[in-house]
């Protein structure tokens, strides 16, 4: 941790952060009148720029050479001269606007108070119902989705004019999301909360024992996962969101607001313009840059040229290093090759040259490029986040060069040109086919990928993304026609990771593979048993029978909901031998046996609501609301499925804590009334009333209450709660 900018009582706290190829932009305030626009060209001078008006601003973003600025009183700005002059642009609210992002249709969003979403194309805001009236906070471009976080603790994904709102938990406002570089998303809000999923559907709390408003999540170049917040705290993670550590550093308890990644780390934003950086001890980003504006001549993520002969400058008078780049890059450190990379954009027989050292150190990072151009655009969409977290600055130069000349770097060997060849559009895989799916894979082009895969499995056999990269083209090898592919890739499935192998059986039960209930016994027969309870990652619970369940910690909830959901869509015969396997989740238990009541899979719904009934009642308030919910639900689908005693053993079990959701009493009273036990269900509806119920009035015409309806005690009952209600 190096601090940039030491506090200053008149700057008020950063709020975020845009980087650009020649400049870092932070913006704050102290309070609504008093913004502030901080400018540096070299990351350790910072100096004030115009703002757009004098109102507090919350949400920056770089477009192209455009800035946007969003803030209070429907402020939104744009500024075409790195913030020197600012034009507003009319949203039509005085709402406080929050944050930006850019959709990838190339339009621009803004988010804000009481619900407020806008598409700007152009210099015209359009606003967008996205069907709430919460404070949006933020907002994120996930492929063809923007995804806004609400104050009420909702996720709302919106796409093609459809918002679809993804409850993870959260019972106070969320904050920030992330995208890891396997995929998993990563949310984070007020009170400590931290969620993660695979898809952003099924979420599952990660415990960090803190209870501080938590502000911002980060992805630094090697994965590990940074998020700030109140009084100074820094968490990360390295192991794709699962735990998280806290991390001791100078800043005190300074509120810490923003995060944006810098070079090979993060810079943070914190109270009173505080300004600091999280990065490696030997990042070096932008540390040639003058401390100057307009002179300094900067070029992608190269160092700034200083005056014609500057000391620090080897690298810009090095006149023979375009005539001679072997020489050049024998006499650079490999730590400034990025450098020389950026120089050369125009220079095909430096990349070349640069390409063919490359090729001896960064062997896996040339594989995983080449591999994408081979991948199907489900494997590129998995893949694709991580290759591009780990891109190296002289490989990123190396194809923005290719792309600049458009030579597809015509003469280097295959090995060090597939990559380039993607990037420059040669050989895409979806340039001649579209979707792989759409008809049957091409046999040379999976050929050539495996082979790829086969070699890059050889260097890193323990890399998930490559295991589930060779494992799917295995498959497509299979469909289009070599049947052989299939026996290759269950002799490989037991030697991969547990994640990889479900992510693969998941993945062949999407595509309806003839082979997919055998894959599913051989990882659950095979796989899952070898980490039974006393082996690392599993532990063991009782439910209904008392029959021991292997809940293994190391896989995400997500994952497993995927596969339930897989299972039950082609071979549902065969879920019941994936229900003990299942992790203590509660809101997984309940939709995969509501899915299960559905598909007419009886006994695996049986289990599942086994599973549920065995599961401690959580601590947590966010944990235990998620929990309540799953009760109420799983008990509606048991009496809606005839299973009236699994109903009653719901209900029993929601009877210490149903009052914090009193819409249990309801369904508790269907369940008693199920089996004829009325005196249970009217004590029920008595509950219900008596702490709150907002749905009272359904109780009346609730047909599922049979004689019970009748009663003349709930008539009573009934009749007294109008009158309170009426005000009589």
């Amino acid at each position: 941790m190096s601090v940039l900018q030491r506090t200053d009582a008149a700057l008020g706290y950063v709020a975020g952060f845009a980087v650009t190829d020649q400049v870092i932009v932070a913006l704050g305030r102290t309070s609504s009148r008093s913004p502030a626009v901080m400018v540096s060209p070299d990351a350790r001078h910072f100096a004030r720029r115009a703002t757009p008006c004098e109102l507090g601003l919350h949400g920056i973003l770089a477009v192209g050479d455009s800035l946007w600025a969003c803030g209070e009183s429907g402020q939104l700005a744009v500024s075409r001269d790195q913030g020197r002059r600012w034009q507003l642009l009319g949203t039509g609210t005085e709402r406080c606007l929050c944050a930006l992002t850019l959709g990838s249709d190339g339009a621009l969003w803004v988010v804000g108070e009481a619900g407020y979403a806008a598409r700007v194309r152009g210099d015209q805001p359009q606003p967008i119902d996205v069907g709430t009236a919460a404070s949006l906070s933020s907002v994120h471009a996930v492929r063809d989705e923007i995804v806004m976080l609400g104050g009420d603790g909702i996720v709302r994904r919106w796409r093609a004019g459809q918002t679809r709102a993804v409850a993870c938990g959260a019972t106070r406002p969320l904050k920030a999301l992330a995208i890891t570089r396997r995929g998993t998303w990563v949310v984070v809000g007020d009170g400590g909360f931290i969620a993660r999923s695979r898809d952003g559907t099924w979420y599952s709390r990660i415990p960090t024992g803190i209870d501080v408003d938590l502000e911002a999540i980060g992805v630094l170049p090697d994965g590990t996962l940074a998020i700030v917040g109140d009084r100074g705290q820094l968490l990360v993670s390295s192991d794709d969101a699962q735990t998280w550590r806290g991390v001791a550093n100078e800043l005190g308890l300074a509120h810490l607001w923003s995060i944006e990644r810098f070079g090979g780390g993060v810079l943070i934003g914190g109270d009173g313009g505080l300004i600091a950086k999280l990065a490696p001890p030997d990042d070096a980003t932008w540390q040639g840059r003058a401390n100057t504006f307009g002179s300094a001549q900067i070029r992608g993520r190269g160092v700034a040229a200083g005056p014609a002969g500057g000391a620090d400058d080897v690298i810009a008078n090095d006149a023979a290093s375009t005539a001679d780049p072997d020489a050049a890059l024998a006499r650079t450190p490999p730590e400034r090759w990025s450098e020389l990379a950026w120089r050369w954009i125009d220079d095909g027989a430096g990349h070349r040259a640069l390409l063919a050292r490359l090729a001896q150190t960064r062997g896996t990072e040339l594989a995983a490029i080449e591999a994408l151009g081979e991948a199907n655009d489900d494997e590129r969409a998995v893949a694709l986040p991580r290759v591009a977290a780990e891109l190296s600055a002289e490989l990123e130069a190396v194809l923005v060069g290719s792309l600049v000349r458009d030579d597809q770097l015509a003469g280097v060997p295959a090995s060090g040109r597939g990559h380039a060849d993607r990037a420059g559009g040669a050989g895409r895989a979806d340039d001649d086919d579209g979707d792989d799916r759409d008809g049957p894979p091409d046999p040379a082009r999976i050929a050539a990928a495996l082979a790829m895969t086969r070699r890059g499995l050889l260097l890193a056999p323990g890399d998930g993304d490559l295991q589930f990269t060779h494992a799917m083209l295995l498959v497509d090898a299979e469909l289009a026609g070599d049947l052989g592919k299939a026996d290759e890739l269950f002799a490989v499935l037991g030697t991969f990771t547990l994640p990889v192998q479900l992510q693969v059986v998941t993945r062949m039960g999407t595509l309806g593979h003839p082979r997919f209930g055998e894959a599913i016994e051989r990882v659950l027969a095979e796989v899952v048993p070898a980490r039974n309870p006393g082996s690392p990652g599993g532990r063991a619970t009782c439910a209904g029978g008392g029959a021991a369940i292997t809940s293994l910690g190391e896989i995400a909830p997500e994952l497993f909901g995927e596969l339930g959901e897989a299972i039950l869509a082609h071979a549902p015969s065969h879920l019941a031998r994936l229900v003990p396997h299942l992790p203590d989740d509660a809101a997984l238990l309940a939709e995969l046996a509501a899915q299960a009541v559905e598909a007419h899979a009886r006994a695996a719904a049986l289990a599942l609501f086994d599973r549920l009934i065995a599961l401690p009642i959580p601590g947590d308030r966010g944990e235990r609301m998620i929990y309540l919910r799953a009760l109420g639900q799983a008990c509606v689908q048991a009496h809606a499925a005839g299973a009236f005693d699994a109903a009653v053993r719901l209900a029993d079990r929601a009877q210490p804590v149903a009052y914090e959701h009193p819409c249990l009493y309801h369904a508790a009273a269907c369940a008693y009334a199920a089996v004829h036990d009325h005196v249970r269900a009217f004590e029920q509806v008595k509950l219900a009333i008596e702490h709150g119920y907002d749905q009272v009035a359904n109780i009346e015409t609730d047909a599922a209450l049979g004689p019970l309806l009748e009663w003349p005690a709930l008539k009573v009952l009934l009749r007294d709660w109008h009158a309170r209600r009426d005000g009589n």
